[in-house]
């Protein structure tokens, strides 16, 4: 499993990536524009992931919570679990009509189980 399964760095990168795919963020809007990093955060992808969204809860100006990421017909195509921005938690990989792939649980050591 790779080391960067899931992480947003968009300071420095300006992506998503996932599994050693990269989603290029092209925008990030806030459930409340004057509290940025508070709330829930819908970020939109493009290049070879244009039309592709992901929603995702932040506490404490991190990621905490459930992140779901949508395909551009609305199926879901990932769901991961962050704690205060680190993956922690199940790890679902979703085919294109939304069946499940991979299921598994990952903590901030290493992918410890298939579930």
């Amino acid at each position: 499993m790779s080391s960067n399964l899931c992480f947003v760095d968009l300071e420095q990168s300006q992506s998503v990536t996932f599994l050693d795919r990269v989603y290029p963020v092209k925008s990030v809007e806030w459930s409340n524009p004057s509290r940025p990093l508070a709330g829930t955060a819908t970020y939109s992808f493009g290049g070879d992931y244009e039309g592709y969204t992901m929603v995702v809860g932040y506490k404490n100006q991190k990621m905490n919570g459930k992140a779901t990421a949508y395909s551009p017909r609305g199926v879901v195509s990932f769901e991961v679990h962050y704690v205060d921005d680190v993956l922690n938690g199940e790890v679902i990989i979703r085919d294109e009509r939304g069946g499940v792939v991979i299921c598994l649980l990952y903590t901030s050591d290493a992918a410890d189980d298939l579930i």
